[in-house]
């Protein structure tokens, strides 16, 4: 039986039975963010690139932001809308589930870790996807092992009887 992700608790469950399947020094970098902080991550992004901002920008109404985050995206960065209404993919991460990126270590060391857990069931992905640009590794934890879960409180000294 497997733990159905959904919680920003879970994400951090999660990494922490991630861990020892990933190189020394993997930080868990990104989890769940609002839409507001996904607007100001896209912005960050043009400030960085000297993307022009014109007029008040409102998360309510895309049209304000849309035209920047299609310049962003042209830069080759992995990031997506903060809200419906346009016509890029809503960001993972601005929805209540499983969702985080890693980096800190050499991310193919990362990404084969995540491989490494998945192939010996201690959780299922929906996604493992390499942001080379963003310097992470994105995932999308879809389940997690009862087994894997059990031997985490057990070892910070939880009852699971």
């Amino acid at each position: 039986m497997a733990e159905e992700c959904g919680d920003p608790i879970v994400t951090l469950e999660a990494f922490a039975i991630l861990k020892r399947f990933l190189p020394p020094n993997t930080r868990l970098t990104s989890t769940y963010r609002s839409p507001e902080h996904q607007l100001r991550i896209i912005l960050g992004f043009a400030a960085e690139n000297n993307i022009p901002i014109q007029g008040p920008v409102i998360l309510s109404q895309p049209n304000t932001w849309a035209p920047i985050l299609a310049r962003v995206r042209k830069l080759g960065k992995a990031v997506n809308a903060p809200i419906p209404g346009t016509k890029f993919p809503v960001s993972p991460h601005t929805k209540y589930k499983c969702v985080f990126d890693m980096s800190g270590a050499n991310l193919r060391a990362i990404e084969a870790g995540c491989h490494s857990a998945q192939r010996i069931g201690a959780m299922e992905f929906a996604q493992i996807k390499l942001e080379t640009n963003n310097h992470a590794v994105h995932v999308e934890v879809s389940s997690i092992s009862r087994r894997e879960i059990i031997r985490l409180y057990e070892a910070q000294g939880f009852a699971t009887t």
